[in-house]
């Protein structure tokens, strides 16, 4: 048991059996057990949705990527919280075998990384329709779109099972509660493939901000176009709308959950950050935010939840102010 800033975290490589009391955390059982009611909640209910209302939508690539992300999201949560919240349940008695915390550290790397694929295959392909929207309507969508998921889920999928291919076990973090790769490790390959996962997660945010930024310039650009060209951009931004709606507010969730697991991974096999286990309980945890919160965005910005929210007079006066301030805009244009 190592000890820092009062707290502990468990490594397998140290047993417990040597007579000495073990301190307990002092960690609360509520957040996992948020997590994994409104994770599993929201992602079923958006698969349901996505099913029911199939007809509408028609599986193009946008939803083809949501249905990806609800499942990858859904079963991160599901496949891994529950043993989480066993050892919190047990008063932190349970301890996890080497096996299960390897099997614990596989399903939440891949699950975290491939939804950061997800997200920049999202970006892309949005990307492509918004800058160049000939081009994307010629093209085999759908194609792509399955190309894209395949080809991050099987970066993500490598990168995850690394460790285990190289014959390293995984680590248990203070509260003992979760796994991952042992970016604390001394080791040369232990630190190699911690640095590996937290670049490719970094080249993924990177690229992500990017494409964003250049949707973002290549929507202001249309909207100070006039006359006949304008016109010719207005059915394109109304029919994406919604989807470029739902791709901010995924995108800038996705940054701020994921940026410190990357700190984490990243910056301690260099020796940058030394103890602060809280720190890295809350880089998982805002992972599994992000997790929990992507499915409600999508709720909450459908088209059906918008059309609702303004049957009251406060979202409705607020609709009409809106319009009539993109009224005044085309007429003074």
């Amino acid at each position: 048991m190592n000890r820092t800033d009062g707290s502990f975290y468990i490594n397998h490589t140290n047993t417990t059996d040597s007579g000495f009391s073990e301190e307990k955390p002092q960690a609360s059982i509520a957040p996992p057990i948020l997590f994994l009611i409104l994770g599993t909640l929201g992602n079923g209910l958006v698969l349901f949705l996505l099913c029911r209302f199939s007809g509408e939508h028609k599986w193009r690539p946008f939803y083809r990527f949501v249905l990806a992300l609800a499942i990858n999201d859904f079963l991160g949560i599901a496949l891994a919280a529950p043993f989480g919240i066993a050892r919190y349940a047990s008063d932190f008695t349970f301890t996890f075998s080497h096996g299960l915390c390897d099997y614990m550290a596989f399903i939440q790397m891949f699950a975290i990384l491939n939804s950061a694929c997800i997200v920049l295959s999202m970006s892309l392909d949005r990307f492509i329709a918004i800058v160049f929207p000939l081009k994307y309507s010629v093209s085999a969508k759908e194609r792509r779109a399955h190309l894209l998921l395949m080809f991050g889920g099987a970066i993500s999928l490598l990168l995850s099972t690394v460790p285990h291919l190289a014959g390293r076990h995984s680590r248990s973090f203070y509260p003992g509660s979760w796994c991952f790769v042992d970016f604390k490790s001394d080791t040369l390959i232990d630190r190699g493939i911690s640095l590996a996962y937290a670049s490719a997660g970094f080249i993924v945010l990177c690229l992500v901000a990017v494409l964003n930024f250049s949707v973002i310039v290549t929507l202001v650009r249309q909207r100070c176009l006039t006359g006949n060209e304008r016109k010719q951009q207005k059915s394109l931004s109304k029919k994406s709308k919604q989807m470029i709606a739902f791709l901010f507010a995924i995108v800038v969730l996705f940054a701020v959950c994921f940026i410190p697991l990357l700190i984490n991974v990243f910056a301690r096999p260099l020796r940058i950050l030394q103890g602060m286990e809280s720190f890295e309980v809350l880089g998982l945890r805002l992972a599994y935010v992000n997790s929990v919160l992507n499915p409600w965005l999508y709720i909450l910005l459908r088209k059906e939840t918008v059309m609702f929210l303004q049957r009251f007079p406060c979202m409705r006066q607020c609709c009409r102010t809106k319009d009539q301030e993109n009224t005044t805009e085309s007429v003074s244009l």
